[in-house]
């Protein structure tokens, strides 16, 4: 059974289709891979329960690096995104210039 951190790891690599290894994995390899480490955690209901944070903790690590890209993507074309630190507010410039008069 792999690390926790090799587990996230793998999740971020299927998720976007890059090959960390290409000489020992294919992008078939990877998924199958993962779900062979994720079964190895929780294969029953009683591994689960015993398990289930160590779940919940590669899941919010990796989508923690996931779900910025993916919004900046997403929304970026046409808003301004920004990522802040927790209980902390954004800031925006709204340039007013010459549109406020009008």
């Amino acid at each position: 059974m792999a690390d926790l951190k090799a587990i996230k790891d793998l999740v971020v690599h299927s998720f976007y289709g890059t090959n960390p290894d290409p000489t020992k994995f294919s992008n078939k390899d990877i998924k199958d891979t993962l779900r062979d480490e994720i079964h190895a955690i929780a294969n029953d209901y009683n591994s689960y329960r015993r398990n289930k944070y160590d779940l919940f903790e590669i899941m919010q690590e990796a989508y923690t690096e996931i779900l910025p890209k993916s919004v900046e993507q997403f929304i970026g074309s046409f808003a301004e995104v920004k990522t802040v630190p927790l209980n902390q507010k954004a800031t925006f410039v709204i340039n007013t210039g010459r549109r406020r008069a009008k």
